[in-house]
Parts: structure tokens; sequence; C-alpha cells
């Protein structure tokens, strides 16, 4: 939620976060025992999500406002692996579509 205060100028200065009050005993120990994450830990996310979704990866970069799909693909490469198995599955099952339209 967020809350603004009028003494400053610049909007991004007066926005504040607050955050959510926690249901439970249960949600209020969880708060304290993790760190708050940062902006780069949920921008991170946002595209490793975005990834493992099966989003193009220049989809994601321009979200991300890389100024190439290289940079995206170096900083990400570690989430592509997972998406190799159904791409060679894939491709399997189109070679052996084609295989089986011949005729010997």
């Amino acid at each position: 939620m967020l809350s603004q205060s009028a003494s400053s100028e610049d909007p991004v200065e007066r926005a504040q976060v607050t955050p959510a009050r926690p249901s439970s005993n249960h949600d209020e120990a969880q708060l304290r025992s993790h760190p708050r994450p940062r902006f780069h830990d949920l921008r991170h996310g946002f595209a490793t999500r975005l990834l493992e979704a099966g989003v193009h990866p220049k989809v994601v970069s321009e979200a991300l406002g890389h100024a190439s799909i290289a940079f995206t693909m170096d900083r990400y490469q570690h989430v592509m692996p997972t998406m190799q198995a159904p791409a060679a599955d894939a491709i399997q099952r189109a070679l052996e579509g084609r295989a089986s339209d011949r005729s010997p």
C-alpha cells in the first residue's frame, strides 16, 4: 500500500511502501525471519518466472529494459537448461513424424 506525504515534490521520494498487516502470529514470525526482498531480487524473480513459464527471452529482455537479448540471456542462462528437454522432445517428435511420412 502506498502512502504519500505532501512535503516532497518528487513523487518517487513521496511514495512510501507500507507492508501488509500479517493475518496471524505465524505470518508475523515469517515476516521477522525473512529479510525484506530488495528491488533487484524482485526483478530477478520476475524475469526468472517469465522464462520458466515459456515467455520468449526477447519479450523478457524488453520488459527488463535490457539493450539486447544477449545481455538477458547471459544473466538468465541458468533458467534455460530446464527448457532444453521440452525443445529436444519437440524436435524429436517433428523428426519422427517426418520419418514416418516417408514411404520406403
